[in-house]
């Protein structure tokens, strides 16, 4: 599943921002770069961090659950095995939880995407204004 998650990150971020580069006028396009780049990172920083709380809350909520189904009267031993299974079996139900918000974000994301229409603009160098030959020439 990662591997498909990759490849396909691979494939969106780079053309997205091609495009969104290329579509800016010449004198601003590093400013646009520089945009893509922030906003990229920005999206991250606040995925991570969110998906990151929401998984702790939720492993914290389960585990919470499935002790209170502990029944009475176990040693340590018990207690701690179980509740070792708990976190296990929470922490693989947290992941499958995340794995599905992902796919409803991307499916989500994937009808304003229909809609863009970026410029496949490919624009002629411009001719430079000494000649080839003055490139090599060290000055007088």
């Amino acid at each position: 599943e990662m591997l498909l998650v990759g490849i396909g990150l691979g494939l969106t971020i780079s053309p997205i921002g091609t495009a969104v580069i290329n579509d800016a006028d010449e004198t601003k396009r590093g400013v646009a770069s520089a945009l893509v780049i922030i906003l990229r990172l920005i999206g991250m920083t606040i995925a991570i961090s969110s998906m990151t709380t929401y998984a702790l809350s939720r492993v914290a909520t389960l585990v919470s659950i499935a002790r209170d189904a502990f029944p009475t009267g176990l040693d340590a031993a018990e207690i701690q095995h179980r509740s070792v299974a708990a976190y296990f079996a929470s922490g693989i139900q947290v992941i499958d939880e995340m794995l599905v918000i992902g796919a409803v974000v991307c499916f989500v994301a994937l009808f304003p995407a229909l809609f863009l229409h970026g410029s496949a603009r490919i624009e002629p160098a411009k001719e430079s204004a000494r000649k080839p030959e003055d490139a090599f020439s060290m000055g007088d």
